[in-house]
């Protein structure tokens, strides 16, 4: 295996600046083809990344880097509450998050295989880390692998547009795929608009339904600015698949271009596709193969008032699942919601108790289950060789033989076929 010791040094040498206005989608690849007035064949092997670099790129998408310092106003001068006390952790992260939620893992696929990063429930070890080389090697061995062989994405339509079919999730890239989990970001989000000061009011206008009207009669919420259901869901969706994954493929943007690689944010298509594979392929009128990821789908009863019948991705089984329970089934009925509004008045009260624990003690008010719908990025982002490079084009490294943790789950076995 091909060693490389100085990819870490000389990113680290290169400038935070030079990176972010050097940035461009290079999207042509060492083996590459290309059609039409622009018509042009690599002469040159594709070569994938070495384990340095992956490490590197995996640790700045997602990596831990210290303990959050939350500088912002708990109380206000009065005395009273802000909602600044509805922090999810105190572990910071390379990207930035909505309330610290950090609802969106990572999973990637190359030659070797298709791996995720488990990142979502990490507690900081140090104020600061990933500041090493070493540090971000350990982060990279954490990676758990869900399948042999590159995930087998459809480079066809409908699954992706007609300008991305030839030079994605080919031979020698490493495609990067974010995926949010939604119901995490929505739980902090009602906590927050319903405790004081704030006691926002949510109606569902579509169906009509008032489920939260004895809380204004109690006093704790307030009916003076209603917010409608559809509207509060489509903010987290935003907060959640649009920020969260979108500062994740930014990173890998800015960093790529500090290893002097070659890579491109793209549409990753359809994203029930990329997480179960065959059967929302075929749904959709897809022909030919298709991996997934493995997730495992609900189906929404036949009665449910709205989405009857549909299936919605919930999870990897004890890898990264989300809230479930019986929310999917009483959401619609306001169960849920009510309940949270009596752990918003428990928490409020509780506030003070809160805040007098140390960060590395304080843990987020849920832990990871069965979850409602997951969502997989708009944009993806593939990384490669692209000639650009400071360093020899040859070398070649795998993240395998870098003593990386193998798990194949029994809902993740052969989803995916080595590319043609």
């Amino acid at each position: 295996m091909t060693v490389e010791p100085n990819v870490h040094n000389e990113a680290n040498e290169f400038g935070a600046l030079n990176a972010v206005f050097g940035r461009r989608s290079r999207r042509f690849p060492l083996g590459g083809t290309l059609t039409g007035p622009l018509a042009f064949e690599s002469e040159r092997d594709p070569v994938p990344l070495s384990t340095e670099e992956e490490a590197l790129l995996v640790a700045a998408a997602t990596g831990v880097t210290g303990v959050v310092r939350e500088e912002w106003s708990f109380l206000d001068a009065e005395g009273g509450p802000t909602g600044g006390d509805k922090l999810a952790s105190f572990t910071g992260r390379s990207y930035p998050s909505p309330l610290a939620n950090h609802s969106t893992e990572v999973f990637w696929t190359n030659d070797e295989g298709t791996f995720f990063l488990p990142a979502r429930d990490s507690r900081p070890h140090a104020y600061l880390q990933n500041q090493t080389a070493g540090e971000r090697e350990a982060t990279h061995r954490g990676a758990v692998k869900l399948s042999e062989g590159r995930l087998d994405i459809p480079r066809r339509l409908p699954n992706l547009f007609a300008f991305n079919h030839q030079n994605i999730n080919v031979a020698g890239s490493t495609l990067f795929i974010p995926i949010a989990e939604v119901t995490r970001q929505c739980i902090a989000a009602l906590l927050l608009y319903f405790d004081r000061p704030h006691g926002y009011y949510l109606v569902d206008q579509r169906l009509g339904a008032d489920p939260l009207r004895p809380f204004i009669e109690s006093g704790l919420l307030h009916d003076a600015h209603p917010v409608d259901l559809t509207d509060f869901e489509r903010w987290q969706m935003v907060d959640a698949n649009g920020v969260e994954s979108g500062l994740v493929v930014a990173n890998l943007g800015i960093a790529t271009t500090a290893l002097g690689l070659g890579g491109h944010p793209f549409s990753g298509g359809k994203g029930r596709v990329v997480m179960g594979g065959e059967i929302p392929w075929r749904a959709i009128g897809g022909q030919g193969s298709a991996g997934g990821l493995g997730f495992r789908f609900h189906k929404v009863p036949e009665w449910a008032p709205i989405g009857a019948g549909e299936e919605i991705p919930v999870g990897l089984d004890d890898l990264f699942q989300g809230q479930w329970s019986k929310a999917v089934s009483e959401r619609r009925m306001g169960w849920p919601v009510v309940s949270l509004c009596q752990i918003a008045a428990v928490r409020a009260r509780m506030r003070c108790r809160t805040r007098t624990m140390t960060p590395l003690g304080v843990w987020p008010p849920w832990r990871s289950r069965s979850s409602w719908p997951l969502k997989v990025s708009l944009t993806d982002s593939m990384i490669w060789r692209s000639g650009l490079n400071r360093c020899a084009p040859a070398r070649a490294g795998s993240p395998l033989r870098a003593g990386r943790s193998s798990r194949i789950p029994a809902a993740a076995m052969p989803v995916s076929k080595p590319c043609p």
